[in-house]
């Protein structure tokens, strides 16, 4: 693994083909040092055009950096370590959550990456979900969406679905969105991934992309499918990662329901922890 500062220059070169009354984008060269980064970049520009693929490139780079995996190729972090752990190290619940029938009652239980959940279940019912975080320190949490479609959509900060904004606080609950609400999967199959990044100062410029990409949301329209071989990974900075062996007892909705679910933690190594989960959608 290379370190140090990035020197290459990074330039998106795309061209405007033609199938039938629709414009196709089509990535045809990409200067990169990371080939699964120029693969996201380039499908995220080939379904939304070169705008949104730029602005999809500033806000990888500020997640991946050089650090992007196909998931197969993820080097595992290992367990967590608590001998290694200092006070000051950033510790950090990701998990994703989804309803499901247990002894007859409808409970928030953990999608391990790789899970598959249903727009349309054999029931007749769609699969909800939502994102639990908590962090061991006040800190700086950015969760962003990359879903079955190639649309990247900010997912927190965001008053759309929580009230709650940066910095977040030690040892506090958070669910995306908040109280009782889920998020529902559209007709769009594919694969669904979310990424964080928990740093222990703000990221202005950041938070700059993310609100230009919301504005771009609202008139982006894709002109073909999001061609991934794999989910896309990134993680940077994780000293060790586990799922919790001790159930998270928290409430969903200001003490009204509460969930009991193992929450995935991961450990960082300084000032900045980056981190992926997803599903498959079918």
């Amino acid at each position: 693994m290379r370190h140090g500062r990035l020197s290459t220059v990074l330039a998106l070169v795309l061209v405007v083909t033609t199938c039938g009354s629709c414009a196709v984008w089509e990535c045809v060269e990409r200067v990169f040092t990371n080939p699964v980064f120029q693969d996201a970049v380039c499908a995220v520009a080939g379904v939304f055009g070169p705008q949104y693929g730029r602005l999809a490139e500033g806000v990888f780079r500020v997640f991946g950096r050089a650090n992007a995996y196909y998931a197969s190729q993820r080097p595992q972090a290992g367990p967590i370590d608590p001998s290694k752990v200092k006070p000051t190290d950033l510790k950090i619940e990701f998990t994703l959550l989804k309803e499901a029938l247990v002894d007859g009652r409808w409970q928030a239980v953990s999608i391990r990456d790789g899970d598959t959940l249903y727009d349309l279940r054999p029931d007749g019912k769609k699969d909800h979900y939502k994102i639990s975080l908590r962090a061991n320190q006040d800190c700086y949490v950015y969760v962003v969406q990359l879903d079955s479609r190639g649309k990247l959509d900010p997912l927190f900060p965001r008053s759309q679905w929580t009230a709650a904004a940066n910095p977040v606080k030690a040892n506090t609950d958070y669910f995306i969105p908040a109280s009782t609400k889920w998020l529902v999967l559209d007709q769009n199959k594919g694969i669904e991934h979310f990424y964080l990044l928990a740093s222990k100062a703000p990221k202005p410029k950041l938070e700059a992309d993310l609100d230009k990409i919301i504005a771009q949301n609202k008139i982006a329209q894709p002109v073909k499918a999001l061609n991934l071989k794999e989910p896309v990974v990134f993680s940077r900075g994780c000293g060790g990662a586990e799922e919790s062996h001790d159930p998270r007892q928290a409430s969903l909705d200001e003490g009204k329901t509460t969930a009991a679910f193992q929450p995935f933690v991961f450990v960082g190594t300084g000032d900045e922890l980056v981190e992926t989960r997803w599903f498959y959608h079918k």
